[in-house]
């Protein structure tokens, strides 16, 4: 029998599992999840996972905690890469198995086009089952040190793999455009509810349920933000702080006499330290340079920002002129266009109405030139942008998508922010 929807095909045989065994490229912490939310308990689980692929080392670290009589799991590096998708489940006495293109991950039980077949014939069954065994004997065991460096090694091929992805998600932005209108489909981090919260005809609203609704997408934020700042030094970045007092890290979700009239975006921010602001020309947390994250439903575009902003108008001069004066030195110059290159040609750097792609940078005095045309007088940003119903910031993934990005862009931040 084809399978089309792997999980649905799945789940009738995971609730009467005795025993299963799964063997795939690569398994996601959701899918993972999954599995143990829908199998009994009592049924003894045994996993072969690739690690040519990326799999989370938190999938690893679970595997690692569950370890014992009913749980036994390995890891396979073979002279090839392994990339088999084998689900083999018994129940009771008999065995059913499913091979196909999908693995353990959301997309693969979930929203890829995949197809899978299912065997009941028990000697095929048996056969697959001694295949697996036999690779089994091959895996190496999790222990805490391997996890440790394996997660070392993951994080380095993530920001190299992401870098990819963006180049491929720019060569393909002209056919697949966002899409404002277009509901955002359930499992995203951000839901419909949360850019209706900043929909136009709500810009200019100061109604007590406006602000309700505005302040759903702060709490929201602030868990992506307990997500994410727990891991920022395991991922490189480790002198990016918090504004002093919680109310601050995102911004404010309220009209006041002294904000804009139109409120159609929200962020969550990080820059410098207490110590280090206050060695500043301006103290103020987000008069420098700063990364965040930004949602925004604007009259005629919706999405979720990555942003390196450098500098708002006439604000961050302090950073703004340090940069300049660093780019006189050609030996700086080469190290900003090579972190803007490895941030991949989703990027693109905005000076007021100015903006370059990171495609389009090919020489250094072109590059220079046209970062010489800041005056301080405009907004001055480097980042991307992704359609609301992007994979790449759904439930499972947004976590790491930020942190990775941001650990690119923290490369420039540290260029940037005057000593």
């Amino acid at each position: 029998m084809i399978s089309t929807s792997l999980y649905n095909d799945l789940r009738p045989h995971l609730v009467e599992a005795k025993e299963v065994w799964i063997a795939v490229a690569l398994m996601t912490e959701a899918a993972f999840n999954k599995i143990q939310q829908t199998i009994p308990p009592t049924a003894h689980q045994h996993y072969l996972v690739g690690i040519d692929l990326p799999t989370s080392p938190a999938v690893f670290n679970q595997f690692k905690k569950l370890q014992g009589e009913k749980f036994e799991a390995v890891v396979l590096k073979l002279a090839n890469t392994f990339h088999p998708k084998v689900y083999i489940i018994r129940k009771e006495s008999k065995l059913v198995a499913f091979i196909g293109s999908a693995n353990a991950t959301n997309g693969g039980f979930f929203n890829n086009y995949e197809i899978c077949f299912r065997i009941e014939a028990e000697d095929q069954c048996e056969k697959l089952l001694s295949w697996f065994n036999e690779l089994y004997q091959m895996g190496k065991e999790i222990t805490d040190k391997f996890i440790e460096e394996y997660a070392a090694v993951y994080n380095k091929n993530r920001i190299w793999s992401s870098t990819q992805q963006s180049n491929i998600s720019s060569l393909f932005s002209s056919i697949n455009a966002m899409n404002i209108n277009a509901p955002v489909v359930n499992g995203q981090f951000f839901r419909q509810s949360d850019y209706l919260a900043f929909a136009s005809r709500f810009h200019t609203d100061k109604s007590v349920s406006a602000k309700t609704e505005r302040k759903k997408v702060r709490l929201r934020l602030l868990e992506l933000h307990d997500l994410i700042y727990p891991k920022f030094k395991s991922y490189g970045m480790n002198d990016l702080h918090t504004p002093s007092s919680r109310r601050n890290y995102t911004s404010q979700y309220f009209h006041t006499p002294r904000s804009s009239e139109v409120k159609d975006a929200i962020w969550l921010n990080y820059g410098k330290s207490i110590t280090q602001l206050s060695e500043s020309d301006d103290n103020n947390f987000t008069n420098n340079v700063r990364i965040q994250v930004i949602l925004r439903n604007g009259e005629k575009e919706r999405y979720f920002g990555i942003w390196l902003f450098v500098g708002k108008p006439f604000k961050s001069v302090e950073d703004r002129i340090y940069l300049k004066e660093q780019l006189e030195n050609n030996d700086f110059l080469n190290l900003v266009k090579n972190f803007l290159v490895q941030l991949g040609d989703s990027y693109w750097i905005n000076i007021g109405e100015k903006e370059l792609e990171i495609a389009d940078i090919y020489e250094n005095n072109d590059l220079r030139d046209f970062l010489f045309k800041d005056d301080f007088s405009e907004y001055y940003i480097i980042g991307r942008n992704y359609d609301a119903n992007s994979e790449e910031i759904n439930e499972a993934n947004i976590a790491e998508t930020v942190l990775i990005e941001f650990s690119k862009l923290y490369k420039l931040y540290e260029l940037i922010k005057a000593r």
